[in-house]
C-alpha cells in the first residue's frame, strides 16, 4: 500500500511538471528523500482542492435524504434516458443498456447460488451468459465482453495496443485500464483466459461507465462510435448553453441588458480576419456604456494533481506551440477585436456613452483557476458563478450616497 501510494505521489509531480506547474527541478537526498518545490501544492492545490470537497459535501447534505427513498423498479430504461444516447450506448457498446442490466442480474444470481462475493469464469462461459441475455449468438457479443476485460500485462507500466499511457497512470482518474471501466479481471494471457467475476463490481463500473458517458464527462479519445462521440459533443453543449443562459438571466436580474451565446460577427457586423466564436454572456448598461463580455465555464471537477495542472494549462492566455490556442487566449482575441470596434458596439448596443469594456470568465464550480490566474491577464478577472452579484449595476441614489 505504501508503494501503492509512493507512486500516485510521484506520478502526481511528475504530471505538474510536464503541464509546468511544478517547477523542472527534482533533487534527491542521500537519504533517499525527493524534493521538489510545494508553492503549487500550498497555494493552488491545497485550497482548491478544500472547496472543492467542500462543494461537495455540502451537494452530499442537501441530497442526503435521497437515499432513503423507495425505489421503484423498472422493467425498461428505454423511458428513463433519450433515445439518442440508448441508440449511441449500442453502438458503442455492441449491445443495449437493458441487455446490460440482465446481464449482471444473472451474474448476481450466480453469486448467490454460489454464495460467494467472487468467483472465477472463462470468457466463454462469460460469452454465453451474455449472448443469451441478448438473445444472439456468442460470436456476436465479444467486442462487448473484450470492453470490461481487464487484460493480463507482462509488467504494469507496460501500455497495451490501443491504449495511451496515461489509461494505466495509477495517479490518474478516468483512465481505461481500471477496475472501474473494465471489471473483469484477466488471470491468464491465454485465448480464453479465466477471468475474476465480483458481481458487485461489474455493476457499480456499469453505472459509472453509463453516468460519464451520460454526462458528456468522458473524453472523446476514449469513444469509438461516431453516435456517442456526436451524443458527448450534445450533451456538453446542452450543458454550456445552459450555463451561458443561467448568468445571461442573473445578470439581467442585476439591471443589465444582457444575451447568451452573443456571436462576435453579429455584434460588430463586418468581415473579419477569422472566426472570433461567440461571447457566451454579453451584458451592457446603456446609460454608462459599460459593456460586460463573459466566457462561461461549466467545467468537470478535477482531483489529482496531474489533472488540476493540466485544466490550469488550458487558461494561460497562450498560444501553443502547435498553433492552437488555449481557452483564455479565445476569450483574449475576441477582447482585443471588441476594443478595436467600440464606435460599431456603441451603435450595435445603442450606448448612450463609449463602451467601456470588461472582460471576465465565470466558472460554475470551484476551479484551480481561482487560486492561480496569469499576472499577464489582469485585463480578464476571474469569478466564480456565486460572485456575480459583484457585478450589478450601481444606481444613480447609490453613487450620490457613497458621497
Amino acid at each position: 500500500m505504501a508503494r501503492a501510494i509512493f507512486a500516485f505521489n510521484i506520478g502526481g509531480w511528475s504530471d505538474a511538471i510536464h503541464w509546468g506547474a511544478i517547477a523542472a527541478k527534482v533533487r534527491v537526498t542521500p537519504v533517499g528523500d525527493i524534493h521538489v518545490d510545494h508553492k503549487f501544492m500550498d497555494t493552488v492545490y491545497s485550497p482548491f482542492t478544500h472547496a472543492g470537497g467542500r462543494r461537495e459535501v455540502l451537494d452530499a447534505v442537501d441530497s442526503y435524504e435521497d437515499a432513503y427513498n423507495e425505489l421503484k423498479p423498472v422493467k425498461s430504461i428505454t423511458d428513463v434516458f433519450e433515445q439518442q444516447f440508448l441508440d449511441a450506448w449500442e453502438q458503442e457498446f455492441g449491445v443495449s443498456l437493458d441487455i446490460l442490466r440482465k446481464f449482471a442480474d444473472r451474474l448476481e444470481d450466480l453469486g448467490v447460488r454460489r454464495k460467494a462475493l467472487w468467483f472465477e469464469l472463462s470468457r466463454s462461459e462469460l460469452l454465453i451468459i451474455l449472448a443469451e441475455c441478448a438473445g444472439r449468438e456468442p460470436q456476436d457479443v465479444t467486442s462487448t465482453i473484450d470492453r470490461l476485460i481487464l487484460p493480463m500485462r507482462g509488467h504494469w507500466r507496460e501500455t497495451p495496443e490501443g491504449f495511451r499511457d496515461k489509461d494505466w497512470h495509477p495517479w490518474r482518474f478516468r483512465r481505461r485500464l481500471s477496475l472501474v471501466r473494465r471489471p473483469l479481471i484477466a488471470l491468464d494471457g491465454t485465448q480464453d483466459p479465466r477471468l475474476l467475476v465480483a458481481p458487485a463490481a461489474v455493476r457499480e463500473a456499469l453505472y459509472i461507465l453509463l453516468r460519464s458517458c451520460h454526462t458528456g464527462e468522458t473524453p472523446d479519445w476514449q469513444v469509438s462510435s461516431r453516435p456517442m462521440l456526436k451524443w458527448l459533443g450534445h450533451t456538453n453543449n446542452v450543458t454550456r448553453t445552459a450555463f451561458n443562459g443561467s448568468v445571461a438571466s442573473q445578470l439581467q436580474d442585476l439591471g443589465w441588458k444582457s444575451a447568451s451565446d452573443y456571436k462576435i460577427s453579429r455584434l460588430l457586423g463586418i468581415p473579419l480576419d477569422r472566426d472570433y466564436g461567440d461571447v457566451d454572456a454579453l451584458a451592457w448598461d446603456p446609460k454608462s456604456g459599460r459593456v460586460l463580455a463573459i466566457e462561461c465555464k461549466d467545467l468537470h471537477f478535477h482531483k489529482t494533481l496531474g489533472e488540476v495542472a493540466e485544466q490550469l494549462s488550458d487558461f494561460r492566455g497562450e498560444t501553443r506551440s502547435n498553433g492552437k490556442r488555449d481557452l483564455l487566449r479565445k476569450h483574449l482575441d475576441r477582447i482585443v477585436t471588441m476594443e478595436s470596434h467600440k464606435s460599431v458596439i456603441r451603435k450595435r448596443l445603442a450606448l448612450e456613452e463609449d463602451p467601456q469594456i470588461e472582460a471576465y470568465v465565470v466558472f460554475k464550480n470551484p476551479v484551480p483557476m481561482e487560486f492561480s490566474w496569469p499576472e499577464t491577464m489582469p485585463t480578464v478577472k476571474p469569478l466564480l458563478a456565486s460572485q456575480l452579484g459583484t457585478l450589478r449595476l450601481v444606481t444613480a441614489p447609490e453613487i450620490d450616497s457613497l458621497g
